[in-house]
């Protein structure tokens, strides 16, 4: 070979250039039976002119490049664009055994020997020209990374879903064992009986005959166990369905961000308006979900003595910041023109008479409710205990107590049941031996797994 032969790569064949080199280039015949793949071809070239940029400028006469139109290959035409790429011979073979020759343009030695036409090497490393587009000879690059392909079989899989089995059973216990030393108090006083009635009647059946009326009954109880510091008093529904699709999409957000100008929203018809004193007023808030609030009001006591109970804790910082907002200005004014909802007893600017800034749109009994629950019986916070009072810093102690119910909130019409709640959380919250028994059930199904895979191994093998 010349010394002056220069090297491209093209479709990882090195190609050499030199007035006196010829070099067989084979394509796959792709557009038909009787001619060479002229894309493929064409591609080829117009690799060769993007990775020589100067090529045109290689050798100052080729007039007689020029001159030609277009470059024919078995006759096949070749784009006129590709044209001056015809100086030196280049023999192109088929499949066919067709061999043509095109002239390409004459590139100098010094260009077709740069570093960014010729495959070399530096440090021991692979460096092609730029723009190729094959990959690196990597493994990563060829997939032929060194891989671990475990051998399943009876004999492998049985300890290893033992030793699963057994994590996942002690884990199990443990989380059982928590769920069970979490304190919690819970009490049903849907048909507690009210407190001063002659006729014994319970509460349920007061506010069934007397829409609207409220009614007092005491709930005495015994807690037989400390509870620890961090007290929280919940309320529980039973097949209250806060879930249901028209329930959940009747309310108006843009009211509840404080943007009062506007109309409410259609969607908390029939509970957009109200008629009173031949005025029809807008209702805020408005909507099915906000009527339906939770009213109930309670008093603990622990042998006459009262248990302070305060509210906050059960609010995110983002809700009261983006989501519940009271208008500019004094609240009362700004809903002057508004009426509360029908359920409602008191106003919305007076929902908490000891703390003004627990009042509007703000209320936390109010956001807290709003945010629906996705099952029929669910648990809301609603206050917890101050234990910044003696004898309550340490905890709630063990004895006997009182609750004093003002009870409004009728549930008893549809079939359900109210209760509260008394939690002292653990480090994994409220009680719930749910995932307890999930851990352990799966634990089980690998223990059973394995003793089967050992008896399969130990006894049926062939």
């Amino acid at each position: 070979m010349p010394a002056s032969c220069g090297f491209v790569l093209l479709f990882g064949r090195k190609i050499q250039f030199h007035q006196n080199c010829h070099i067989s280039l084979p394509f796959r015949d792709r557009t038909s039976r009787s001619g060479p793949d002229v894309k493929r071809l064409t591609d080829a070239f117009r690799l060769v002119e993007h990775a020589v940029p100067d090529a045109s400028r290689a050798v100052p006469n080729h007039s007689e490049s020029l001159s030609s139109s277009r470059c024919l290959v078995d006759g096949w035409p070749v784009q006129r664009a590709l044209a001056p790429l015809c100086s030196y011979n280049v023999k192109i073979g088929f499949r066919h055994k067709h061999t043509k020759t095109c002239r390409l343009i004459g590139l100098s030695e010094e260009t077709l020997n740069a570093p960014h036409m010729t495959t070399h090497y530096v440090d021991g490393r692979l460096i092609r020209p730029v723009k190729s587009r094959r990959p690196n000879e990597g493994a990563f690059y060829q997939q032929n990374l060194t891989v671990w392909r475990p051998n399943l079989t009876a004999k492998t899989l049985w300890p290893v879903l033992l030793i699963c089995g057994i994590v996942f059973l002690s884990i199990g216990f443990g989380l059982q064992h928590v769920a069970n030393s979490t304190p919690e108090f819970s009490h049903d006083y849907t048909y507690c009986q009210a407190y001063g009635d002659a006729s014994n009647r319970s509460c349920a059946d007061i506010i069934a005959w007397n829409q609207g009326a409220a009614c007092e009954c005491v709930v005495k109880f015994t807690l037989d166990q400390h509870f620890p510091k961090n007290v929280y008093f919940y309320y529980a529904l039973e097949n209250f369905h806060q879930n249901h699709r028209l329930f959940v999409i009747s309310r108006d957000d843009g009211q509840l961000r404080g943007n009062v100008e506007k109309t409410p929203s259609g969607r908390c018809h029939p509970l957009d308006y109200v008629h009173r004193d031949n005025l029809t007023l807008p209702i805020a808030p408005c909507g099915l979900i906000a009527n339906a609030i939770f009213n109930d009001t309670f008093s603990l006591y622990q042998q006459h003595r009262p248990v302070p109970l305060i509210g906050g804790g059960s609010v995110w910082p983002h809700e009261r910041e983006l989501k519940f907002r009271n208008p500019p200005g004094d609240l009362r004014q700004a809903l002057a023109n508004f009426s509360r909802p029908p359920s409602w007893s008191r106003e919305l600017w007076e929902l908490d008479e000891q703390n003004a800034d627990n009042n509007g749109f703000q209320n936390e009994d109010l956001i807290n409710w709003m945010r629906s629950a996705a099952l029929p019986s669910f648990r809301k916070q609603h206050r917890r205990i101050d234990h910044s009072v003696t004898p309550f810093e340490e905890g709630m102690p063990s004895g006997s107590y009182s609750l004093h119910i003002r009870y409004t909130y009728p549930v008893a019409s549809f079939g359900g049941r109210k209760s509260f709640v008394l939690i002292s959380p653990s480090w994994m919250g409220a009680r719930n031996p749910f995932m307890g028994y999930l851990f352990l059930a799966v634990g089980t199904l690998k223990v059973l797994l394995s003793c089967t895979l050992f008896v399969v191994h130990y006894f049926f093998r062939r």
